[in-house]
């Protein structure tokens, strides 16, 4: 019986996963671009890795905590759900903000863990915005990866072999209320089916889907950027005789901090790079025939070299 309980679990899980793809807003672009520093372009073009980043540790919280806020003024705001289910939303929602997200969430009989990794992209190649975070100071280059996004896509999915979500991030606040109508309505439905048992089950779901969802919904503020993002997602469960999933993780050193990480390798498939472009600079040429004699010292074919046609200003 205990085993049952557990699989249920793991399929309320399994299943909330393939109704959150449907909410994603995915795009017909071939071309995706990922923009990166100088340091990182060399060691991306000589290991032909992509690193994927726990969403946990990301640089800005802000961006999650913006999906979260909206969630909770949505229910807070509705009539629609009974007020048990919507305290208990609440109540994950709440703990966002806590250390509690860091580790697992406690069922009834079992521990569910969800790790989610995303690397970003985006539609525009040539974004001002993306170049200055990129060119901090007067010396730095900045550049934009140009890949195939059908292609990196596949790649990641095979070398990771877990739940992949690709999509355009939605910045229009009518399109992520929407977005929330259909998932509290999914959610609520199967927490009104399930038996007292798993109705936790259910609320823990919600939650780790409205943390994916996240990723994929930003402020408007954002929208200049046109991003793009591969986001991995992997369930641990964790029962008191077996751990039942998890991660190949790695981890590196961050001021102090270990962070966790998920590699993708693409030695096999580097034409899935067709483009790299320089950001503004006044050492163009240098810059442009530099990258040109890396790329060939390391074999990455057919791939054109484009200065940004931003003017600099200074």
């Amino acid at each position: 019986m205990k085993f049952e309980v557990d699989k249920r679990s793991y399929e309320i899980y399994d299943d909330a996963n393939s109704f959150a793809r449907t909410l994603i807003k995915n795009t017909r672009q071939r071309l995706v671009y990922h923009y990166t520093s100088d340091s990182a372009l060399k060691s991306i073009l000589e290991n032909s890795t992509l690193r994927l980043s726990d969403i946990k540790y990301m640089n800005d919280e802000s961006e999650m905590k913006y999906f979260y806020d909206l969630a909770k003024k949505y229910l807070e705001g509705t009539n629609k759900f009974d007020k048990i289910f919507k305290d208990e939303i609440i109540k994950v929602i709440d703990l966002f903000d806590s250390v509690n997200r860091f580790g697992y969430s406690e069922l009834k009989v079992c521990s569910i863990k969800s790790n989610i990794f995303v690397i970003s992209f985006s539609l525009n190649s040539d974004c001002l915005p993306l170049w200055v975070y990129y060119t901090k100071n007067p010396n730095s280059i900045g550049y934009s990866i140009e890949f195939d996004r059908a292609l990196i896509t596949r790649v990641i999915e095979k070398s990771t072999k877990k739940d992949c979500f690709t999509g355009k991030v939605i910045y229009e606040e009518s399109i992520q209320k929407k977005v929330l109508d259909k998932l509290f309505n999914y959610f609520y439905r199967l927490y009104l089916q399930e038996d007292e048992n798993n109705k936790r089950d259910v609320i823990v779901s919600c939650e780790q889907v409205i943390k994916l969802l996240s990723l994929f919904c930003k402020s408007p503020y954002f929208k200049n950027e046109e991003e793009f993002r591969i986001v991995i997602s992997s369930l641990t469960l964790k029962t008191k005789n077996k751990v039942i999933g998890g991660n190949n993780t790695k981890f590196r050193l961050q001021k102090g901090i270990f962070v966790p990480y998920t590699e993708i390798n693409f030695k096999n498939k580097k034409n899935c790079i067709e483009g790299i472009k320089i950001s503004p600079t006044q050492k163009d040429i240098l810059a442009k025939y530099g990258l040109k004699e890396l790329l060939e010292e390391l074999e990455y074919l057919n791939v054109d070299v484009e200065q940004s046609k931003i003017p600099l200003r200074f």
